[in-house]
């Protein structure tokens, strides 16, 4: 055989088997994650700079797209993602990223569950991230079951802040990454971060806990910090205040406040059970009433934006008065509590992202210290004293 006929031969065997090999390295079980991924790491703001999608399922026209990780007591993170739609409105969709392998060489490989536990679980994987600055997610909703290929492929590239500050160095990394996933960089649209973001100021905004589950919410929780309903000297706050709550045979959710005061020597008072709650139409949202018979103060919003149930709780309500118009909300009040008289630092990150996404200023809130641990019983060894509501309003009502 002469050399130019050898060289035809093999040109022949090299377009035969190209795309064989082109098929093998476009398996999406060979496609390679983050190494050692640290999920808590993870967590926080992520601004979505760039996106490929062959999904229906994902197709949108959202600018200003965000997502907002929060990890709770389990290996999960909290998920919300919101973006400003064609008209202007801003659209908020709760989740959660759940990681079926914690450790090992699977740990980047995270699944996205929506709020409605009917909805499929979609892939959610982090080929590449440094934690501090970029992130390159990718999903496949389809697979070719004879070749292993993704058909409905989706991909972000996600970045710590709104303005997109990537190195070149970074870029070419990213682009590497991607061809790595049989897809094209090019491919990739831009997502715009200019204009308002959308965030949750506004009360009409707010959204609470997804699938809230009463049951597992009551109980002993310590308040940590407040935003209080009358504005009054921060070293006039209870100390050690914590509540329990319990379901009342008609169904009411009572309130046990404890807690004691600076002002009479840190003396422990127990509140029994006169404040309550009422249940509305929706989980997680409630109508907080200061005494049982409704006689002190209108029924503020009381709203568990959100919480994990076994570390901490998000509260946010809109106080209301008598003299203004049915629903509307005069002021904000808040408070943040936790199953523990103390944040860890990963609860810490969390509430930082929380009070950026509903425009809280942190100088507004109160910080409970709690440095003893007051009987939650009335006939509890140390001395103390049942305050029945009212009868003792410099007592009673300071802080509420």
């Amino acid at each position: 055989m002469s050399q130019v006929n050898m060289i035809a031969v093999l040109l022949l065997l090299m377009v035969a088997v190209l795309p064989a090999i082109a098929e093998s390295q476009c398996k999406v079980s060979e496609f390679r994650v983050q190494r050692n991924f640290d999920i808590a790491r993870f967590q926080g703001r992520w601004f979505i700079h760039k996106k490929f999608t062959q999904s229906p399922l994902l197709q949108d026209s959202f600018t200003n797209r965000e997502h907002i990780y929060t990890k709770g007591a389990g290996e999960d993170l909290a998920a919300l993602s919101f973006g400003r739609c064609h008209d202007g409105s801003c659209q908020f969709e709760h989740g959660k990223l759940k990681q079926p392998s914690p450790t090992g060489s699977n740990a980047a490989k995270l699944g996205y569950q929506p709020s409605s536990p009917s909805d499929p679980v979609l892939k959610y994987w982090v080929i590449d991230t440094d934690y501090e600055s970029y992130a390159l997610i990718y999903g496949c909703n389809q697979i070719k079951q004879s070749t292993g290929k993704c058909m409905k492929a989706y991909s972000w590239i996600l970045e710590r802040t709104r303005q997109s500050s990537l190195s070149q160095e970074i870029r070419r990394r990213i682009n590497r990454k991607i061809n790595g996933l049989c897809l094209k960089p090019n491919d990739f649209e831009v997502v715009s971060q200019t204009g308002e973001r959308c965030r949750q100021c506004d009360p009409s905004t707010w959204t609470v806990q997804p699938n809230f589950d009463l049951d597992r919410y009551l109980g002993l929780w310590h308040e940590m910090v407040f935003k209080p309903r009358v504005v009054f000297p921060r070293e006039l706050a209870f100390n050690d205040y914590l509540n329990v709550y319990t379901i009342l045979p008609n169904g009411t959710i009572a309130v046990r406040i404890v807690r004691s005061d600076p002002a009479l020597d840190d003396k422990c008072f127990i509140t029994d059970d006169r404040q309550t709650w009422e249940r509305t139409d929706e989980p997680g949202k409630f109508i907080f009433f200061d005494s049982p018979d409704r006689t002190v103060f209108t029924g503020d919003d009381y709203f568990v934006i959100e919480t994990d149930y076994t570390g901490i709780s998000f509260v946010l309500g809109c106080v209301k008065e008598p003299d203004t118009p049915d629903g509307e909300c005069v002021r904000i009040r808040g408070s943040v509590w936790s199953r523990k008289p103390y944040f860890t630092s990963t609860e810490f990150i969390r509430l930082k992202v929380l009070f950026d996404q509903y425009c809280l200023d942190e100088q507004e809130y109160y910080i409970t210290t709690h440095n003893k641990i007051c009987p939650r019983e009335p006939n509890g060894k140390e001395q103390v004293e049942v305050c029945v509501l009212y009868d003792k309003p410099d007592v009673c009502l300071r802080g509420l």
